[in-house]
């Protein structure tokens, strides 16, 4: 009898063990893993047309910034939430592209496309959020830090004009074309 009581706790002993390694050498795969996913997805971004396939943008976007989440000081990462930002920016989902550029600008002060982060930052606040109060914050916090960016002019423009609607604009234009 008692050694059907060993066997009966030994058992479940053994599967945890079990478990415990094949998940603790699990995770160099699951980068693999998450490797090929990316590679996949990136080729399989746009149909035939040349027009991304949302759910797979989707996706990509998931997977880019899961590896980022997991691997943050991998040299990969950071031009991974950019891209991730950069294809969010098309969705619907603007709080997600607000959360990757946030994470660009807060957690890689020395990426070369921070700057164009940060100005993308102030776009998304203007175009999708129509908060002209923050782009305003957004756009000059950009030239603060990068004055001689190649996006400065256009975030001088953008500052300029916040508020404005297109007949005001067409307007100036038209005004300055005159003169």
């Amino acid at each position: 009898m008692k050694l059907l009581k060993y066997n009966m706790f030994a058992f479940p002993l053994m599967a945890v063990l079990l478990m415990l390694l094949l998940f603790s050498c699990r995770q160099p795969v699951a980068v693999e893993t998450v490797e090929q996913q990316i590679a996949r997805l990136e080729n399989e971004l746009f149909d035939q047309d040349g027009v991304i396939i949302a759910e797979n943008a989707d996706a990509l976007i998931s997977l880019y910034e899961q590896w980022a989440d997991s691997l943050p000081q991998h040299p990969r990462s950071p031009e991974y939430l950019f891209i991730a930002s950069d294809l969010s920016i098309n969705s619907i989902n603007v709080n997600r592209t607000m959360r990757l550029l946030d994470k660009v600008i807060s957690g890689y002060s020395d990426y070369a496309n921070r700057g164009l982060c940060m100005f993308l930052k102030g776009f998304v606040y203007e175009e999708q959020l129509n908060d002209t109060a923050s782009a305003r914050v957004q756009y000059e916090a950009f030239l603060k830090e990068y004055p001689e960016h190649e996006f400065a002019d256009d975030a001088h423009l953008a500052i300029r004009n916040l508020g404005k609607s297109v007949e005001d604009l067409i307007r100036e234009f038209e005004s300055a074309n005159e003169q």
